[in-house]
């Protein structure tokens, strides 16, 4: 059986087309947000698995994700784009209050009795 040219054609760009990088995220967890010393704690197939399983992991520092990081000839660890963890504060519960005395013009007056 001869292969004609546009099927190698098709089978070459199928080929290519299933040889790109998976992504691979990177969670990175850094002190402070200001901070650039970091430790990699993970590498996941999606940025939903490494934003959940990094926020199990950063204690009070600093997470974000990152795409097909590699670290370069400078020694820098660089990604193809970063997804940080933006986190609501936890709402702190109001204090107790007690409601103020009532003034004297709202004390209660006793009913009146009319006859």
């Amino acid at each position: 059986m001869r292969l004609t040219p546009l099927v190698l054609a098709v089978f070459a760009i199928m080929s290519l087309s299933s040889c790109q990088n998976a992504e691979e995220w990177s969670a990175i967890i850094h002190s402070s947000q200001t901070s650039v010393n970091h430790r990699t704690a993970g590498v996941y197939p999606t940025v939903q698995e490494c934003l959940s399983e990094g926020k199990k992991q950063k204690g009070n520092g600093y997470l974000e994700c990152g795409l097909n990081c590699r670290w370069d000839a400078q020694g820098l660890f660089n990604c193809e784009k970063t997804v940080v963890l933006m986190e609501q504060p936890e709402a702190k519960p109001a204090p107790k209050t007690e409601p103020p005395a009532p003034s004297a013009s709202e004390q209660k007056q006793p009913p009146s009795q009319t006859k």
